[in-house]
This record gives structure tokens, sequence and C-alpha cells, in this order.
């Protein structure tokens, strides 16, 4: 059987580790964000509109906006050869999505007409605008009733690695409890649903519903009225190292481009006791889910954990598991990816100086496939482990 040569005395482990320091380092000094102006037809994508459609909306930007007037844009249709003047009403933002007011619908002066195809144009200078100065929709027939929404959890709260922003650097990694939940819309809003604005609350106590938000780094703060992840899913999160006991979740959702503010929703509760109660680390996580048999949480941690992971605040204080388990996974019948495999292996033997030998078929397998990707990384992994140092044999 293949054995490892374990008698270099420098640590691979340690490298990464000092070098992955250094690069937060840099990254506390020379953090900056690609200038951006959130101006423009923020649904431009959508190409049609209901018959009681109030108008196209349109936003400011934040920094240096122009003041708007109904010259300010043109407006055709594929019916009229005049342009049509154009009609401006502003929007309470900061009611309706917890942003600032900088929201405007655009219509024409009598409103739309159902079959028609309107195109509204800004006139102005857009220089690093994030949308469309453009817009072009066919106004439907019907037109849409205020809907009623809900949300749903989509899975249950669990313990991950989480990016979030951070006081040091752009954005540091977490331990975070972290659940997804949906909003589900009525099924007449579905063909409007990129336009539908979300404005998604948590409260942990008695107190308030305050604004839920995600960004993952200060370089990708969020567009008011969208949710965290695409098709109205969004995440509700917490430090784990200072969970509160529940969360209560509740949403409000609409297209403003008919109603004038968004509706709440229903409240979901989330109980976080015995995920707070499971531990805080990778290997924390990890156990979790190895225990709940959960083949894609075990496959998120496992390609989570490795000595990248830890300058951002995934350190493992806690055992790591056995090196064996992991070869278990590796011969189930859900086997999470070899990189992922691999690389958490050489995290559990930089961390527990746990003998890597369980690993050897792995490996000697991987060298025998004859598959140049999984040779290569057997390879790669074989050089690093040769690389650790380890603790010497105590003798009897």
């Amino acid at each position: 059987m293949y054995q490892f040569d374990t008698r270099c005395p420098l640590s691979r482990i340690q490298y990464l580790l000092a070098l992955c320091a250094l690069l937060a380092m840099v990254n506390a000094w020379a953090c900056s964000c690609m200038r951006q102006y959130n101006g423009g037809f923020i649904h431009a994508d959508l190409d049609r509109l209901p018959s009681n459609a109030r108008g196209a909306l349109f936003q400011l930007p934040e920094t240096n906006p122009p003041k708007l007037t109904p010259n300010s844009f043109t407006i055709t249709t594929d019916r009229r050869q005049a342009r049509l003047t154009a009609r401006l009403s502003w929007l309470d933002v900061a009611t309706a999505t917890g942003g600032p007011r900088r929201l405007v619908r655009v219509a024409p002066v009598g409103g739309f007409q159902p079959g028609e195809r309107y195109t509204i144009a800004y006139r102005g200078k857009t220089a690093s605008w994030t949308f469309p100065a453009k817009t072009t929709f066919v106004i439907d027939r019907e037109p849409l009733a205020a809907g009623t929404y809900r949300i749903a959890l989509v899975d249950a709260p669990a313990g991950r690695m989480l990016n979030v922003p951070d006081g040091v650097v752009c954005g540091a990694t977490e331990p975070s409890i972290v659940a997804r939940f949906q909003y589900q819309l009525p099924a007449q809003h579905l063909p409007y649903r990129s336009a539908m604005m979300y404005a998604s609350q948590m409260r942990t106590g008695p107190g308030a519903f305050a604004p839920l938000g995600y960004s993952a780094d200060y370089c990708s703060q969020p567009q008011p009225g969208t949710t965290a992840l695409p098709d109205g899913f969004d995440l509700v999160h917490t430090s784990c190292r200072s969970a509160p006991q529940r969360i209560e979740v509740r949403g409000r959702a609409g297209l403003l481009e008919v109603e004038d503010t968004l509706q709440p929703s229903n409240v979901i509760i989330l109980d976080l006791k015995s995920v707070a109660n499971s531990g805080c680390d990778l290997f924390d996580f990890f156990r979790t889910a190895h225990a709940n048999g959960d083949a894609q949480r075990i496959k998120d941690v496992l390609c989570a954990i490795g000595p990248g992971a830890y300058p951002g605040g995934g350190t493992t204080n806690s055992p790591a598991p056995a090196m064996q388990t992991l070869v278990n996974l590796a011969r189930g019948k859900q086997p999470p990816p070899r990189d992922c495999l691999y690389g958490a292996a050489l995290a559990m033997i930089g961390q527990s100086g746990q003998s890597p030998q369980p690993l050897a078929p792995l490996l000697a397998e991987d060298l025998a496939s004859g598959n140049s990707e999984r040779i290569k990384l057997a390879l790669n992994t074989q050089h690093s482990i040769k690389t650790m140092k380890f603790p010497s044999p105590t003798k009897k």
C-alpha cells in the first residue's frame, strides 16, 4: 500500500495561513469599490405591463442626481407618429422599500393604451449609470389587482460560513446561522415577476420590525427593493456566536408600476436554539450535516473547509472529524466533490495532526484513473501532505 513521507519540516498549512493573513492585511489597506451610479429604468428587462400601470419606474442615482421634468423624457408608440408628453409621479420610496426617495413613474399624459408598444427614453447624460436609459414594453389588455403575498421557509436554519462586510477589510467570512425563504406570488403576478419589489424585515423580540438585507461586502450593497437571491428568494442570517433564541421574519412586496406601496406578508418564526447549541465553526457545521445525512450541506461545508477559510473567521476550535469519515463519504451514494474532500482533509490534518493514511486508497484510485483532472488533483494533494510536519511517533 502507498505510504506517505512525512519527514519534511515545512508545514504547508502554516505557510498558507500566514499568506492568507497577509493578503487580508493588504485588503484592509487597499479596499476600494468601482464607482457606479444606480440610475436609469430599473425594470427595463420587463417587456410588458398591465393595463392599469401608472408608469415605468425610473430611479435617480444616489450621487449628483439630475433635476427631472417632463421634458427629461421622450415617449413614442408604435401606433402614433407624434411624441407624447410625459407625466411624472414620484413614489415615496422610503416608505415603500426602506430606501431613499429616488423613484419616479414616467407615463404619457392621459395614461397608457392597451395593446400599444411604448418606448420611453431619458434624454440626459447617463455616464456610469447601472440601468438602461431607455425601456420598451407592451401594455396588456387586462388590469392587475393588488395581490396577497406570502413568504415560506425553503430550508431550516443551519450553520454555514457566510461572506459579510467587515470593519477591517472589504468583506470577511463569518460563522452564521442562515435560512432561505421565498416570496410566493399570486398567479396573475407571475408575468411581472422580474419587476416585483420586495422589502424583507425581521425582529428578535417584541419591538418593531427592522429591514433585513444581505450584502457579501461593502462593494456589493443591495439595490433597494431586491432580494438576496434571484426569483424572490431571500436570506435571513445572524452571527452564530451571538444568535438570538428566535427570529420573526415578514416580507413586503408589490409591483410599484401599479401600486403606491408594498403590501405586508405573513410572519414566519425561526427557532434557532438547537442550531446555536450545535457549535459555531466549520467542523461543528460538518458534524451536524453528517449526523443529519444532509448531502448538500455536507458538500457545502466541505467545500468551505480549507486554509483559505481560516483568516475570514472560520478558525476551527473544535476537534477535527476522523479522516476515515471523509473516506466513507467518498464511498457513499452521494460522494462530495473530490477537490472539496481533499481540501477539507488537508485542513483537518493541519489542525489535528492526524494521520493522512486513510486517504491512501482514494489517492491511489485517482492516480490510476486515467483522468487527467483526477490525477492532477491527487498529485497536488499528495505533494501537500508530503510537505506537512507531523508529530514524531511515541516510542514505547
